[in-house]
């Protein structure tokens, strides 16, 4: 009888270590889950977003529920975050350029061409004499 109260406590012990130990590596388990859950939905999001045409509030979603699935976050939902940011960013409007009048300033006064240069040599010369 000793020996089968012994037995059986063993045995109950041996049970309670093995529940512990399932319930710490089942709770591993989910979060390793989670986490794969998280970076497919991130993945998608990323693929939407380099779309031609994304859909911004797909995209969105998929980041908002990959947040929420793990909680612990990778440098790839940052990345994602980072690319929805940009798409979502107002586009500078592109207008076209006034051509200038001159080509090169320097110190404040327009670069004079060689032709110009003997131009206004000549004049000077011209004055001179008069």
């Amino acid at each position: 009888m000793l020996e089968k109260t012994v037995v059986l406590k063993a045995i109950g012990l041996l049970l309670d270590f093995l529940k512990r130990y399932v319930d710490k590596n089942w709770e591993k388990m989910e979060d390793a889950r989670n986490f794969e859950k998280s970076e497919k939905l991130v993945s998608q999001a990323i693929r939407e977003l380099l779309s031609p045409h994304p859909n911004i509030y797909l995209a969105r979603e998929k980041i908002e529920q990959a947040r929420e699935t793990s909680p612990r976050a990778s440098s790839s939902l940052y990345r994602a975050e980072e690319m929805l940011a940009a798409v979502t960013r107002p586009k500078r409007k592109v207008t076209a350029r006034p051509t200038p009048r001159r080509k090169a300033v320097v110190g404040g006064r327009a670069k004079k061409k060689a032709v110009a240069k003997k131009r206004t040599a000549q004049k000077q010369t011209t004055t001179k004499k008069r």
